[in-house]
């Protein structure tokens, strides 16, 4: 991933859900990007699921609850 070891950079990721993570290759890269030096910003499914509380239980990472209320 180019951007990643960039400091200035910001990392989108539109969604890390049920699906994806059925690619480990994904999930991989996902935890690399988040380990790097770039900022990111990504969507991830609200349910418990076990493949996600690594990325959701990280201190370095700040989760934001959205809906329509």
């Amino acid at each position: 991933l180019k951007g990643k070891s960039d400091t200035n950079a910001v990392v989108l990721i539109d969604e890390i859900g049920r699906m994806e993570a059925y690619s480990q290759l994904f999930l991989d890269t996902v935890a690399n990007v988040c380990a790097s030096n770039a900022s990111v910003l990504g969507v991830i499914v609200f349910d418990p699921e076990p493949w996600s509380l690594s990325f959701k239980n990280n201190p370095e990472i700040v989760l934001l609850e959205v809906d329509d209320v």
